[in-house]
């Protein structure tokens, strides 16, 4: 769910098209999103891989405000999530380490 910012009824519609601009503008120029980094070449030796990381670190951000985790977020939209095996299985062995500590 999105929020309108306060906008209420009378601009709703208004408000929905600002926050989508800003969130398209928010992927395309941040890479920790995966629709952004893996359409990327990478510009320095294992960038993508840091990319990588950071979306996981987005997702545990998410987690704090959705309450889940970035694993439980990762599971429910894996099907819509269009990574490479290597990120698929980087996201799964970091999640697995995340286990031992919660």
């Amino acid at each position: 769910m999105w929020d309108d910012g306060g906008c209420g009824d009378t601009k709703h519609e208004e408000c929905r098209a600002a926050f989508l601009a800003a969130w398209e503008h928010h992927k395309e120029y941040n890479p920790h999103h995966w629709e952004t980094w893996t359409q990327r070449g990478n510009t320095y030796p294992n960038e993508q891989y840091v990319h990588c990381i950071g979306m996981v670190l987005d997702w545990m951000a998410m987690g704090i405000t959705f309450g889940d985790t970035a694993e439980e977020y990762y599971e429910n939209n894996r099907d819509k999530i269009k990574i490479p095996k290597w990120a698929d299985e980087l996201c799964l062995t970091i999640f697995k380490r995340l286990r031992k500590y919660t």
